[in-house]
């Protein structure tokens, strides 16, 4: 195995490479931090033009990392043969040579357990990296039943024998902390790059705010409509992820009522680089997410976008969102009634300082580096 100053990691995961999901950005960020700190990270994720019969002939380059794809499954038996079979993942280790370590994000317990044999054989070590406890409570049957006993396994069992972990969330620290090499680590961007400038910021009167995401998954959207519907002051809402007859499909009981007329617009489908535009443009981001295992274990990326856009945000008390709220970067609400939201419309100003650089990958580095220096392989 090498040193610290030049290991060699494979990040193994269901991420789309460089920003189809959120997973995508996560595990860009994270890479970054550990190749300032001086080691090389290649990419195994998944893409519809992956190849599931060789992996090698996926290579591409994002942001200056190799990256390595399989075929996205779409069906269950597809799934089910992705989760079991390691072989792509074997292929790519004896092509790159010399790896030390992998990181599986999120991953599934069977590829966990299988890769972690062939690991331990040729003396490298793994690691994961854990930013969520999924809930299959919203899947089909008999994905819920299978994907709830993966994940159960796979959090309570077989990441705590792991020779490292990256969390996301103190939640995630808390219940891992006494297991090997721990280290939390909130998601992580280059603040340099080009989309993290501010756009042109409104400058009227009117409090202009943002909503990015699919309601009903995680967030508690209809709150805030309600608020805005009774709110006082001037206020438009843009809202990116569905458009106005997907909303009424989640929210019914708003069919027939003129939406417009409260200044609520709906946008659907968007790209990343077009869903930050309209957070750039807003005086604030706003979410509120029920509070369960699911949103504490969690740490909600367009928290770190919104920041990172230099945009303050709205929301409410879940993750440890509340340890980078503090007279700046946004409102918490400790309630979310239509109330306490409205009160909170109806009074803040329309500029908030932000700390903009709070979720630069570079203050991370120095966290890869001790925490690489300690594993050990065993």
């Amino acid at each position: 195995m090498n040193s610290n100053s030049g290991k060699k990691i494979l990040y193994i995961g269901t991420f789309e490479l460089p920003d189809r999901n959120a997973a995508a950005l996560r595990v860009l960020g994270n890479a970054k931090a550990l190749r300032e700190s001086g080691n090389q990270v290649i990419f195994a994720g998944i893409s519809k033009e992956g190849n599931e019969d060789n992996i090698i002939q996926t290579q591409n380059e994002v942001q200056g990392f190799q990256a390595y794809y399989r075929r996205s499954p779409d069906t269950l038996k597809e799934w089910l043969f992705f989760i079991d079979d390691i072989r792509q993942y074997i292929q790519l280790i004896e092509h790159v040579k010399s790896i030390d370590m992998v990181v599986f994000y999120n991953f599934f317990s069977i590829a966990i357990l299988k890769i972690k044999r062939y690991c331990k054989k040729n003396n490298i070590l793994c690691t994961a990296d854990l930013t969520e406890w999924y809930s299959a409570k919203n899947r089909k049957f008999p994905v819920n039943i299978m994907r709830g006993i993966d994940n159960e396994i796979r959090m309570k069992i077989i990441q705590k024998h792991l020779d490292g972990l990256i969390v996301i969330s103190k939640y995630l620290y808390d219940y891992y902390k006494d297991c090997k090499n721990v280290i939390q680590v909130p998601p992580l961007v280059d603040i340099d790059e080009a989309k993290w400038n501010k756009s042109e910021r409104n400058t009227k009167e009117k409090l202009f705010l943002a909503y990015v995401g699919i309601p009903g998954m995680k967030d508690k959207f209809d709150v805030l409509i309600e608020a805005l519907i009774h709110v006082k002051r001037e206020v438009r809402l843009d809202v990116v992820g569905i458009t106005y007859e997907e909303f009424i499909c989640i929210c019914p009981q708003y069919s027939g009522k003129n939406i417009k007329k409260y200044q609520i617009f709906f946008h659907g489908k968007l790209s990343h680089k077009q869903a930050l535009e309209f957070v750039k443009k807003a005086d604030y981001n706003v979410f509120f997410r029920e509070v369960n295992r699911v949103s504490m274990a969690g740490f909600p990326t367009k928290f770190v976008e919104s920041i990172s856009s230099g945009i303050p945000v709205i929301t409410n008390k879940t993750s440890n969102l509340k340890d980078y709220l503090n007279n700046e970067n946004g409102i918490l609400i400790e309630d979310v009634t239509e109330e306490a939201v409205k009160e909170v419309i109806e009074n803040i100003p329309n500029t908030m300082p932000v700390q903009k650089d709070m979720f630069s990958y570079k203050k991370y580095t120095e966290l890869f580096s001790r925490w690489l220096s300690k594993i050990e392989l065993t």
